[in-house]
């Protein structure tokens, strides 16, 4: 359970904004979707915040997301594969390609 934090205490300000950012980060590597880092920055932020602060946050989280989408759709090699992405590959290393010998 998150404990309410108070606005006031620059040190809580801080540990806040790290968490979102972390939050933030999390999404954009794949670790997480975008309705949990959507509800995980509800439970950090304080309660009764500012919903401009909240909405930053979630702006972030969407361009972040459409960055990604334009790069797939651009076939952008340069893109960072996620956790996810990884995991899976290198459990199917060794199956053929399901477009192997096809042209």
């Amino acid at each position: 359970m998150i404990c309410p934090r108070d606005q006031d205490d620059p040190s809580s300000t801080q540990e806040v904004v790290q968490s979102c950012l972390a939050i933030v980060e999390q999404k954009c590597k794949g670790e997480i979707t975008t309705a949990e880092a959507i509800l995980d920055l509800l439970k950090t932020l304080p309660e009764g915040g500012d919903i401009h602060i909240f909405s930053w946050y979630v702006k972030q989280l969407i361009e972040a997301e459409s960055e990604r989408a334009t790069n797939l759709k651009q076939g952008n090699a340069s893109i960072p594969q996620t956790s996810r992405n990884d995991d899976m590959g290198q459990e199917t290393a060794d199956e053929p390609s399901p477009t192997a010998g096809t042209k």
